[in-house]
């Protein structure tokens, strides 16, 4: 299997979408539509569990770790409020540099509180910053997602590794790389993977999570593929440019 940060362009095995295509069959306009509908619900379903959460958190003492858990869910919920207002507002502001190792750094604290205890999550970030421009929480709702897509595919104990690294592949990109050691993903799923409602988890799936990381992947003028083999686990790659900071392949 392709090692994690391994350019997808550099494996034998196959990938979807292809390098370089855009699936012009997803109807983007009338999946946008639909989620607009859901935001008011889900924004106040948000503000109940910064609720219980805050008179949670009130009862635990300064400095253990049941508040800090407490101050986590308030702060990381309070952020999805933003995400909820920038939806609904739709904001032409420009976005800011943002370093992705110190995005991924926090992603990786939070990804190891919210999936199963028995998963382990493994990051690997180069210690110099590597920037593209984007809002944090856009960049960290992206990669949560598909460790917790990776966690719930695991079905038990495994791994869950999270890295960045630069490359230059008809220009300079960073690559936001989430591997899991499960059993992989069957090749008649895999061309699905990024239609909205597409899901394997029935009743328990909303088939929005990768859609939701591919449309961040494209508005930020990069793209995501997903590289896998039955019985070897996934691998999923986001390709934002690189911006600003010097360049190292």
């Amino acid at each position: 299997m392709a090692g994690c940060g391994q350019s997808v362009a550099q494996s034998s095995e196959k990938t979807f979408p292809p390098m370089g295509k855009v699936d012009s069959a997803m109807d983007l306009d009338e999946y946008l539509s639909s989620v607009s509908r859901t935001l008011h619900d889900f924004r106040n379903t948000v503000h109940v569990l910064i609720g219980h959460a805050t008179l949670l958190g009130m009862r635990e003492p300064e400095g253990s770790t049941a508040k800090k858990h407490c101050d986590l869910i308030v702060e990381r919920a309070r952020q999805a409020l933003d995400t909820i207002m920038e939806l609904k507002a739709k904001p032409v502001g420009k976005k800011p540099l943002v370093d992705v190792c110190k995005v991924l750094e926090d992603a990786a604290i939070s990804a190891d509180v919210i999936i199963d205890k028995s998963i382990m999550v493994h990051l690997n970030v180069p210690a110099n910053p590597l920037y593209v421009q984007a809002f944090p929480q856009h960049v960290q709702n992206a990669v949560l997602n598909l460790v917790v897509n990776a966690a719930q595919a695991m079905h038990g104990p495994g791994i869950v590794s999270i890295s960045a690294r630069a490359i230059e592949t008809d220009g300079r990109y960073v690559i936001i790389a989430v591997q899991d050691s499960g059993k992989g993903i069957s090749e008649n799923i895999l061309p699905n993977l990024f239609t909205p409602y597409f899901t394997t988890k029935g009743e328990k799936g909303t088939g929005l999570g990768l859609t939701n990381v591919r449309l961040f992947a494209e508005s930020h003028g990069g793209t995501i593929h997903v590289v896998s083999k039955k019985g070897e686990g996934a691998l999923f790659e986001i390709f934002l440019p690189l911006k600003e900071t010097s360049f190292a392949a």
